[in-house]
């Protein structure tokens, strides 16, 4: 088989932190059909802001697929507003009509619990904050608010 360049993806998984979309990028990855590269997080679509850029990163980032193989990538900041904006305008900038989404979703509540865990795990919170933390950094509560992540994806 013969690589193909491509400068944008197939599908993209925009699915909240901490809900599964580690599980699910492995699984696919492991599909003869699809190209997952072993960059799980490369978050092309938040690092660059010129299409040409973008296109040059999804290129070197998709380099190694076949040509039978669609490609896909799992960045979990496609769906972190308010922190990351305008990722849905270059998206479809970049692939027009035919992107493809797979958004994975977890009951909010034990998103935030296992978000929480991950962050004293990493120690960047320790357990006496969580209270305070929880209520005054709004990612906790904003990434897990579904509608709110997914309504620039739908218009």
């Amino acid at each position: 088989m013969t690589n193909k360049e491509i400068d944008n993806p197939d599908f993209l998984i925009i699915g909240s932190m901490k809900s599964g979309t580690t599980s699910l990028y492995n699984d696919l990855s492991t599909h003869l059909a699809l190209y997952m590269s072993s960059d799980k997080e490369p978050c092309i679509l938040t690092k660059y802001n010129s299409i040409n850029q973008i296109k040059a990163a999804y290129a070197a980032h998709f380099a190694k697929a076949e040509n039978h193989q669609l490609c896909g990538e799992a960045s979990t900041n496609y769906t972190k507003l308010p922190t990351y904006k305008g990722i849905v305008e270059k998206a479809y900038k970049l692939c027009d009509k035919h992107l493809k989404l797979i958004m994975i979703m977890r009951d909010p509540v034990e998103r935030i619990y296992s978000h929480l865990r991950h962050d004293i795990a990493g120690k960047h919170i320790s357990i006496n904050e969580i209270d305070t933390v929880v209520f005054n950094d709004p990612r906790y509560i904003s990434i897990s608010n579904y509608a709110m992540q997914l309504a620039p994806w739908v218009d």
